[in-house]
C-alpha cells in the first residue's frame, strides 16, 4: 500500500481504553460462552491486565474502560514488554521500574471451559524473581505438547560480562514452578552468554535459541 498516496483515506478505526500500555497480544478467535470473539490481551506499566474485543475496542470513556475484562493487582511490577501465549495460557513477565528483584514470571489460564475470560489469578509462577525490564518469553513446543517457556534475566544491565551477564531460563510451559534449565548450571561458565541488555527478547528457530547480548550473539542448542 502506498501510504503517502493514500494518506487521506487513513483514519483511526478504533480507540483503546487507557494509555500506559505496551505491545498487545493478538489471540486467535475462540468460542466463548455465546459467540466467537477476536481477542486482544494487553497490560501496562500500571500492572493491570486488559482483555478486549479487537473488532470493538470500546472507544474512549472518561469514566470506565469498556473492555471484556480488567484484572488488577496480579502483576504489581507492571509490564515493560509483551505477554506471550501457548495452548490456553498467557505468560506475563512483570518487573518494577529500576528494581533488580521484582516479580516472578506468571502464567494465566485463558478461555478455560470456553469462558472467554482470563482466570483472575496465576495458574503457576516461576521461583525466579526477575528485575527490570522483565522478560518477554517466547515458547517452543511440538504443537500442543512439550512446551518450553524461555526467559531472559537482564536486570544486571549496563556493564559487560562476566560482572553483569544475562541469564537464560527454560521453564515447563504447563507449570512455571518447574525449571528445566538455566545458563548458570554448567560448570566452568560453559553456557555463559553476553552482557545483559534490557528489553532483549530471545528468538527460537530450527531447534535453537538465539540470544542477543552486549556485543554478542549466543546460540543455544542440544549437545551432540
Amino acid at each position: 500500500m502506498n501510504v503517502v498516496g493514500q494518506k487521506r483515506k487513513l483514519r483511526a478505526i478504533a480507540v483503546l481504553f487507557v494509555l500506559p500500555l505496551l505491545p498487545a497480544l493478538i489471540l486467535q478467535g475462540c468460542a466463548g460462552t455465546s459467540s466467537t470473539t477476536s481477542y486482544l490481551a494487553q497490560a501496562g506499566k500500571d500492572g493491570n491486565i486488559y482483555l478486549a474485543d479487537r473488532s470493538s475496542l470500546g472507544g474512549y470513556s472518561s469514566s470506565s474502560n469498556n473492555v471484556i475484562q480488567e484484572i488488577s493487582g496480579q502483576i504489581p511490577g507492571g509490564i515493560w514488554g509483551s505477554p506471550t501465549y501457548w495452548n490456553g495460557s498467557i505468560y506475563y513477565g512483570a518487573a518494577q521500574d529500576g528494581s533488580s528483584s521484582s516479580d516472578p514470571l506468571r502464567a494465566f489460564s485463558f478461555n478455560a471451559g470456553s469462558s472467554g475470560h482470563i482466570f483472575i489469578t496465576p495458574t503457576s509462577h516461576s521461583a525466579t524473581i526477575f528485575g527490570f525490564s522483565g522478560p518477554t518469553s517466547p515458547i517452543s513446543a511440538s504443537g500442543t505438547t512439550n512446551g518450553i517457556v524461555w526467559a531472559l534475566d537482564n536486570s544486571l544491565g549496563n556493564s559487560p560480562c562476566p560482572s553483569s551477564c544475562q541469564v537464560v531460563y527454560a521453564y515447563d510451559a504447563t507449570n512455571l514452578a518447574t525449571l528445566l534449565y538455566d545458563s548458570t548450571q554448567a560448570s566452568g561458565n560453559r553456557d555463559q552468554d553476553g552482557g545483559a541488555v534490557k528489553f532483549t527478547v530471545p528468538t527460537v528457530a530450527n531447534g535453537k535459541l538465539y540470544v542477543g547480548g552486549k556485543n554478542t550473539l549466543t546460540v543455544y542448542g542440544l549437545l551432540p
